[in-house]
């Protein structure tokens, strides 16, 4: 009799410990092991961004990432294929080496021909890359190739290649395998003067003068809608804010002009226009609605009301 209790209880803990081990209950935004040894060892690993959605939203698509492959100490290491879907339409995968949970070796890397892109600047959109990967990004030899089909190969640095001209020291054109570029005066793989950018962190075009890789002095900034799902498709990324004039560090401040696209009644253009000083405040009979800035002795005030507080 305690034979046949021991062989029957054996079998349901294993199964309970190795189903512990696994999965037990993931919640959205868990990174939980599916099956195998996502330990030290071959496991499959999967996460959930968002839960189930309401069918008016991609359609009730669940985001997620997932990653078949070696482990080493809980982290991804070795040879492995992984996936990862933030839409519907957005999404990349990976095949290849990893090391500390990173791209890092040699691999395969593919994005989505449907991940939204502002068609203006679709020749720096990226579809795949295959070569040598460093800390996550390309660094070394390897091939990139574009939406619009072209091939970019040589060396990597960083996740940058010199697409054209000079980079270090003179006019090119230096593009990162996320599709960000910077083309007109380059010293040390750095912007500086005149340049025409896109950065797909940002989803902005910028066409003036840089410096240490920020805006500065005169230039348009143009700013792209995000991707949104309406009537059961996702929409195209569109112009949606236009500022035209001074920059300092990064910022409107000096004269310009802030244009939204469809900010006024009926979707019409809406324009502010004037001095601004760096806090997006604006000073001029033309700002339109604008934040105002802070009269020159705001500061004192506040100052004297907090004494007689005291």
């Amino acid at each position: 009799m305690k034979n046949i209790i021991l062989d029957f209880f054996i079998p349901i803990l294993s199964i309970f410990y190795f189903c512990n081990q696994c999965v037990s209950s993931p919640q959205v935004g868990e990174l939980y092991c599916v099956n195998g040894n996502c330990q030290d060892g071959y496991g499959f690993q999967r996460i959930e961004f968002i839960g189930p959605r309401n069918k008016e939203i991609d359609n009730g698509f669940i985001t997620y990432a997932e990653y078949r492959g070696e482990f080493k100490n809980g982290m991804r290491s070795g040879f492995g294929k992984f996936e990862k879907m933030l839409s519907s339409i957005k999404g990349e995968k990976y095949e290849g080496e990893f090391q500390n949970d990173l791209f890092h070796g040699k691999g395969k890397w593919e994005k989505l021909l449907t991940s939204p892109w502002p068609k203006e600047e679709i020749a720096s959109c990226p579809w795949k890359y295959e070569g040598e990967f460093e800390n996550g990004v390309p660094h070394g030899n390897g091939q990139l190739t574009t939406r619009l089909g072209k091939t970019i190969s040589g060396t990597f640095r960083k996740g940058w290649i010199c697409t054209e001209g000079n980079c270090d020291d003179g006019n090119g054109t230096m593009l990162h395998w996320s599709g960000t570029y910077y083309q007109g005066s380059l010293q040390q793989w750095s912007p500086k003067g005149k340049v025409k950018s896109y950065s797909s962190v940002k989803n902005e075009s910028y066409n003036g003068e840089m410096h240490h890789w920020e805006y500065q002095g005169y230039g348009v900034e143009t700013t792209y809608s995000m991707p949104e799902y309406k009537d059961g498709k996702w929409n195209e990324l569109e112009p949606t804010i236009v500022y035209e004039g001074e920059f300092k560090s990064g910022k409107y401040d000096g004269y310009g002009k802030l244009m939204f696209l469809r900010g006024g009644p009926n979707g019409s253009l809406k324009i502010q226009e004037g001095e601004w000083d760096g806090y997006y405040r604006c000073k001029g009979p033309k700002c339109n609605g604008a934040l105002r800035p802070l009269s020159d002795d705001f500061t004192e005030k506040l100052r004297e009301r907090a004494e007689k507080k005291k």
